[in-house]
Order: structure tokens, then sequence, then C-alpha cells
């Protein structure tokens, strides 16, 4: 198994000569070319149109030379050209095996903020989610509410809103989510699917989302709103945060979400395999002995 697209690409000639499987997590080159649109100057949208030429050439040769293409979103699955679509397969996606463990404890003892947002914030395609956030939705926020952000980043941006706070890393990930009275949930682009909103939904968070940030999840949960508007945007944060200030924290059980997920993953793993099994196989679906596994991109 060899993670990005980069590590198979480099070392195409040692692998060309066996059955593999390509693992899209995203459209690497369409991320990197909405990226050179959005660039700021003319020396940033060169070096992404360029990172974006070679990741195009490299993507395309991993997908037409694998016997299955597998990918996240639907979308993504035309996203290497009509003839290798045919070859491609959409998986549902858990963050892990195990559904996340339930937090305990005593209602409100463990909010520490009324929004939080983490990832990182380095890669482009986020932080273009981030600069949408700070600059187009906080000012639609009251002053009183306060936005923690985790999470590494280049470049600490301004903001005048006095709750918003920078933590940085932090030890624990999900815990910082749990401490969390409502999750924005904020992609303003990209491929692929979002990793930051599937462990929310089995987390079970109340979250308010853009269309991007759910793009390839078939089923949304109740406690989830959609708005790309940023004023709508803050509005339903608002409208979220005062339900659970009132008492009502809008927490699901996330391990029906996440249960859900994975009978469908299974679901088109037992079509997927089978199709790529011998046809003389006598004791069922069994892959190629000398099959290699790429995975390309990021979430």
């Amino acid at each position: 198994m060899l993670n990005s697209v980069q590590l198979p690409a480099a070392f195409a000639q040692v692998f060309r000569p066996y059955p593999s499987v390509y693992v899209a997590h995203n459209v690497e080159a369409d991320s990197a070319f909405e990226s050179a649109e959005r660039a700021k100057g003319t020396i940033e949208r060169f070096l992404f149109r360029r990172e974006a030429q070679y990741l195009e050439h490299y993507e395309q040769h991993l997908a037409h030379n694998a016997v299955a293409v597998w990918t996240f979103a639907e979308a993504d699955r035309f996203g290497f050209g009509r003839a290798v679509s045919e070859r491609a397969f959409v998986l549902p996606l858990v963050t892990g095996w195990d559904a996340p463990a339930a937090r305990t404890g005593e209602p409100d003892q463990d909010l520490q903020h009324d929004l939080g947002l983490i990832g990182t914030w380095s890669w482009r395609p986020n932080r273009l989610g981030l600069d949408w956030f700070l600059a187009e939705v906080v000012p639609h926020l009251p002053e009183d509410m306060t936005i923690a952000i985790a999470g590494q980043m280049d470049g600490v941006p301004t903001v005048s809103h006095p709750g918003v706070r920078f933590v940085g890393r932090v030890p624990d990930a999900r815990a910082f989510v749990t401490e969390s009275a409502v999750v924005p949930l904020i992609s303003r682009g990209g491929t692929g699917v979002q990793l930051k909103s599937l462990e929310t939904f089995e987390l079970g968070m109340p979250c308010v989302a853009t269309q991007a940030s759910l793009r390839g999840i078939e089923a949304i949960p109740d406690n989830c709103s959609a708005a790309d508007d940023p004023a709508e945007f803050a509005r339903l944060l608002v409208n979220k945060v005062a339900k659970v200030r009132a008492g009502d924290r809008q927490r699901l059980d996330g391990s029906v979400f996440h249960r859900a997920q994975k009978v469908r993953l299974m679901r088109v793993m037992r079509n997927v395999l089978a199709g790529l099994a011998p046809a003389s196989a006598a004791d069922g679906p069994s892959l190629p002995p000398d099959l290699t596994i790429h995975e390309g991109g990021r979430s």
C-alpha cells in the first residue's frame, strides 16, 4: 500500500508490471487547479498550476493502469475520465472500524466553547474555507459567542471578533470537538469526502455545514443544517448555540450514522472484490496475490 500520489508515481517502473487498485481520496489535480484560480499572486498561481499539471499526469497514469479505481464521492468517479469511470466505484467512508466511544459526564460540564473548528489549515483547500468563515460568517455572529480554532496554521489571521481564539494543536482532536456546543463545517471547494464531517456525524454533534462539506455523504443526520450563504450560515449557528445554552444539547447517537455507513461500505466492497476475483476461484472472491493498492489524495 503506497500512500499519496507522489510515491507510486516516483516508483512507477517498479509496480507497473503488477495489478493495482487506485484509491482516490480526492482528485488532487482539481484541488490544485482550484487553488491556482484563487491564488493572490502571480508566483503562487504559477506554482499551483505547475503542481496541478504534474498531479493530473500522475493521477491519470495511476487510474488508467489500475484494475479498479475506488473513490469516496460520486463526482470523483468521473474525475479521471469517462473510460476510467467504468472501472470506478464509490465507497461510503468511516473514520475507523469501530464507532467513537460516546462521551459521558454531566450536561454542559464538558463544554468549553460555543463553536469549535479543527483542521490542518496549512493545506490550502482547508485554509480557503477558514478564510471564508472568518471574513464572511464571523462578522454576523454576536460578540459574546466563543469560537475556538484548533490545528496547524501558517500565519494566524487578524480577526476583530473578541470571541475568536486560535489554540494551535490539541492533544485530543475528538475531545476538542465534543467540548464544542456546535461544529461549523466550512469547506468551500476541493474534492472527495471531508473527514471532519464524517467524524462530526460519528460523534453525534450538532453542526452547520456548507454543501461542499457534505459531498459524498448520502444520509445527513437530523442535527445538521446546510447553508452556503454567510448570513444564513451564521443565523443557523446562532440558533443552534442558543438551544444548547438553553439545555438542548441536540446530540444524536453517532453510532447509528457510523453503522449505516459501514453497512453501505461492506455492501459495495463485496461487489467490488467479487468483480476483481479470478473467474475460476472455487472458494469465493479473492484478490490477486500480487495486488498493489495506491492511495491518492488528502482529506
